[in-house]
């Protein structure tokens, strides 16, 4: 019988590696916005009930990050990414046309009727640093993207 090298257990060195990495989840905002300023402007505020909101700007356009699953403003589990554009005639089509064609922020029409994209990560457990960026270059992809498929 063939054994296929990616079907075996994990080794004591597969362990020793993932816990020589640093995870990152959504228990210390402040180490998520210093990841995100890589990438231009992001700074810390709290919501409306007292979670932690990144509020970020990319290539122009501005992003909020929401905190979910915390606990009095703390030690929260995932986060939402946001970003939304001055509705300048889009239609439902054009919508509908990017929710089919992509993996990557779910589009919509907002309460005020502005085009938006989110993208839920969830954190809860952590994730590598490398992954969490990875998440972050899809994101800005995405963000990217539907500002060029909305013609902005």
């Amino acid at each position: 019988m063939k054994r296929w090298h990616w079907l075996l257990p994990c080794t004591l060195a597969c362990g020793a590696v993932a816990q020589a990495d640093t995870l990152i989840d959504a228990s210390e905002p402040d180490t998520l916005v210093t990841l995100l300023q890589t990438h231009g402007e992001a700074v810390m505020d709290r919501d409306a009930v007292g979670d932690p909101l990144i509020i970020g700007q990319f290539q122009g356009a501005y992003y909020t990050i929401s905190f979910y699953g915390c606990i009095r403003g703390h030690s929260c589990q995932d986060l939402m990414f946001n970003a939304a554009w001055e509705n300048n005639g889009i239609e439902l089509a054009t919508i509908n046309q990017w929710n089919s064609n992509n993996r990557y922020g779910k589009a919509f029409f907002d309460d005020v009727g502005d085009p938006t994209i989110e993208m839920a990560v969830n954190l809860n457990w952590g994730v590598s640093r490398d992954n969490f960026m990875d998440t972050v270059e899809w994101w800005f992809a995405s963000m990217q993207k539907f500002s060029q498929e909305i013609g902005y």
